[in-house]
């Protein structure tokens, strides 16, 4: 991430103060994070969302479980700016970067998605599936530009 973004995060932590806590969803998290290229769950009450981002040139994947009560839910449990604060942090020093399309497709394919807990669950397959074709085109519209 640039030091744009950091001014960015100082300046919506000294605007913060002034508003409200209001608790914002995962969603509205991952997309400060860059562009959503997929993203897949699994589960109903509780489970996994896995998701492939970019950001200007760079590729990454966020792995990261939730649930349904302040008890086992980060997002649920904070109740302030600086607790979401570092759950962001928490959940951006999860994304694995590359840079470019090629190399995130090479850590892609070396990684050892079956030995993952979770390999089974049908969303992630799918999801690995659909990671692996999006990242094929971008490798390619990268070699023809």
């Amino acid at each position: 991430m640039s030091g744009q973004d950091d001014a960015r995060r100082i300046l919506q932590a000294l605007a913060r103060p002034t508003e409200p806590y209001h608790q914002p969803s995962y969603d509205e998290l991952i997309d400060e994070f860059g562009t959503v290229l997929l993203k897949a769950s699994d589960g109903a009450y509780q489970g996994d969302t896995y998701v492939l981002l970019q950001y200007d040139n760079d590729y990454g994947y966020l792995n990261f479980g939730w649930g349904s009560c302040s008890g086992c839910d980060a997002l649920e449990g904070c109740g302030s700016w600086a607790e979401l604060d570092e759950l962001r942090d928490t959940l951006s020093d999860q994304i694995h970067w590359e840079e470019g399309a090629e190399k995130m497709l090479g850590w892609w394919l070396a990684k050892d998605w079956g030995g993952e807990y979770n390999s089974m669950d049908e969303a992630k397959q799918q999801f690995v599936v659909d990671g692996r074709k999006i990242l094929e085109i971008a490798v390619e519209k990268e070699r023809t530009e």
